[in-house]
């Protein structure tokens, strides 16, 4: 049955469906293409126009999808926003949704492969973007801890409109799925679940022993750096209350570390900030800055690392605290942060809400320091700016 939360607060409703299964490279490409398909081209409501007639008369506000993916399993997700509290209408909306696409409209189908292609073309176009990419391939080439997002290529070229539908055949054949809603209306909707999601899966890095530096040169004033960081495998308390608030203090906002000391005070670098990636159980370090100080705030960024070994203030740690706490309870004044958060805790976290604010209020400097033998500087990435004339 579909998990229901009481609609509380809000004056909209919302339901997600989430598909799931074993990911696979080809699966990236599929799925983008597959999204374009999936709003574009239904036989029962043909074009954008009887699209959204089909939407304002069923008082859907807004239907979207997206998918996301970690080391081994793919989730796409449907969502549906809406004020209608006859809900079999919204059912029978997503039924025709999933299952009348028209996979011979070719109109339809080469803009959305165009529109892949123009995205992987023009990646580097986006140092940011293009540098996250190449910083998870650089520290675990080859694997699926760096598949691109922005899909492949290769993949595109060899997708037919016959193909797509063959893939998305064998895809609801082979997937799980799981339904939630924020909701006072009754939800009957029923879901497979029969296979169990690998999360918490064990990581298992090999760690080098010399770190890996990669240069590429960009035409662009600003240089790109990006810094790896492999985490040996944590216990849930550690992945999901200590790291997040390690990572604040580190470099996750205007109060950690990196931007103190290495933006503020020394002023080497237009931007920094460190990212923790809960899936792939690994820390990115993302800055901008000159190329001739490259060296200096790369100096400066291990020193800051240290501290975190012993150096860590009452004051550090108290502003950490209140951030964290926020972020969680700021994601139940909106309904899509408040339904996400609820199936994130159903789905890939150990803890809920109640329990993360307790843990949150209690930890101690010491539990923090215990961290730092556990992370490992793996890669530098450096898109190195080629001219300072440019911009």
């Amino acid at each position: 049955m579909t998990k229901v939360y009481k609609n509380e607060k809000f004056n909209v409703d919302l339901f997600k469906i989430i598909f799931h299964k074993k990911i696979e490279k080809e699966d990236i490409t599929n799925l983008l293409l597959l999204q374009h398909m999936m709003f574009n081209s239904n036989k029962l409501f043909p074009g954008k126009r009887l699209f959204n007639k089909e939407k304002i008369m069923n008082d859907i506000i807004e239907c979207y999808s997206n998918f996301f993916f970690d080391t081994n399993n793919l989730f796409l997700t449907v969502t549906i926003k809406h004020t209608n509290s006859d809900f079999k209408k919204i059912e029978k909306f997503l039924n025709n949704l999933l299952y009348n696409i028209d996979f011979e409209n070719q109109l339809v189908f080469d803009y959305g492969s165009n529109l892949i292609k123009e995205q992987i073309n023009s990646i580097k176009e986006n140092p940011s973007s293009y540098g996250m990419i190449r910083i998870y391939e650089e520290m675990m080439p080859n694997s699926k801890y760096s598949l691109r997002s922005i899909g492949y290529l290769e993949d595109l070229e060899k997708i037919t409109s016959s193909t797509l539908k063959e893939y998305y055949d064998s895809f609801l054949s082979e997937v799980s799925y799981e339904t939630f809603a924020i909701t006072n209306s009754d939800v009957t909707l029923d879901y497979k679940n029969n296979k169990n999601i690998i999360k918490n899966l064990p990581h298992n890095f090999e760690f080098k022993k010399e770190i890996n530096y990669v240069e590429e040169t960009f035409d662009k004033k600003q240089s790109k750096v990006f810094i790896g960081y492999k985490l040996e495998d944590l216990t849930p308390y550690e992945r999901e209350i200590l790291l997040p608030i390690w990572n604040i203090i580190f470099g996750g906002g205007a109060d950690g570390k990196l931007f103190k000391e290495v933006r503020e005070k020394n002023s080497l670098c237009y931007t920094i900030s460190s990212k923790y990636d809960h899936f792939k159980n690994m820390i990115i370090v993302a800055s901008g800055l000159d190329k001739d100080n490259f060296n200096k705030a790369n100096e400066l960024i291990d020193v800051e690392f240290s501290k975190m070994s012993n150096e860590i203030s009452g004051e550090e740690l108290d502003i950490a605290k209140k951030s964290m706490i926020k972020n969680i309870k700021d994601n139940y004044d909106s309904i899509d942060l408040h339904l996400s958060s609820k199936i994130f805790e159903k789905l890939f976290y150990f803890y809920d809400e109640k329990e993360k604010l307790s843990l949150i209020e209690n930890l101690k400097k010491e539990e923090i320091y215990a961290l730092f033998s556990k992370i490992k500087k793996d890669t530098i990435l450096h898109l190195k700016g080629d001219s300072n004339d440019k911009k």
